[in-house]
């Protein structure tokens, strides 16, 4: 049941919370489940890791109004490292996969992001 209420949350979270993420470092709640859906899980962002990836979060919540979600309380149920400055940009949907899948893996950790490539200077004669 908490995998159809997962699926369910993370469809909820509007596109402009999966991308353009706050440059702060440190902890910030993006979003929070609606109460008339349960409020079961939370988006947070944990910071930033020492190699620039924005660690957000997918959260049980204590007080959610499922039981079996309550069970995962307080528990980080998935994990996604979003490159900062990545090029291309990582779209809200790459970023729903890889909850997806970080779910589905037991939480396991997973990364989005492609290095921007440094520029190459012109040869002038």
């Amino acid at each position: 049941m908490s995998k159809k209420i997962f699926l369910s949350f993370l469809d909820e979270i509007p596109d402009d919370k999966l991308e353009g993420f706050p440059p702060r470092n440190g902890q910030i709640t993006l979003y929070t489940q609606k109460e008339q859906n349960g409020q079961n899980y939370r988006l947070d962002k944990q910071g930033l890791t020492s190699d620039k990836r924005h660690n957000l979060q997918i959260q049980a919540n204590k007080q959610a109004k499922s039981t079996s979600v309550r069970k995962q309380a307080p528990s980080t149920v998935a994990t996604v490292l979003v490159l900062e400055w990545s090029d291309p940009a990582v779209t809200p949907g790459q970023v729903r996969d890889a909850f997806k899948k970080s779910y589905n893996n037991g939480g396991s950790v997973e990364k989005l992001g492609t290095q921007p490539k440094p520029e190459t200077k012109k040869k002038t004669k």
